[in-house]
């Protein structure tokens, strides 16, 4: 897949352009933080999304919280690998 071992964060990921992010990046084999204040929209979407949307992670993140904002880089570092390794940032269909 074009994107694999890729991860990207994706901010309003529960819906509208945030989530077409989402599916799309998902879809070209790239990890995918979903991160929303509404993990259970984002959730639910995923889960009716079908096959292959394993690759997006729900998480809850409010942008105008440096504290939350910090602790998900943190967390998804973590996760896979050094900060290096997280190759994108997208807010609302912006790269960062």
């Amino acid at each position: 897949m074009y994107l694999a071992e890729q991860v990207a964060i994706v901010t309003g990921g529960s819906r509208g352009i945030g989530q077409a992010i989402c599916l799309t990046l998902a879809r070209l084999g790239a990890t995918v933080v979903a991160a929303a204040r509404n993990k259970d929209r984002t959730r639910s979407w995923v889960a009716a999304a079908g096959d292959g949307m394993q690759r997006i992670v729900p998480t809850v993140l409010d942008v105008t919280n440096r504290e939350q904002v910090n602790a998900v880089i943190e967390e998804v570092a973590g996760r896979y690998g050094r900060l290096e390794g997280m190759d994108r940032v997208i807010k609302e269909g912006l790269a960062v």
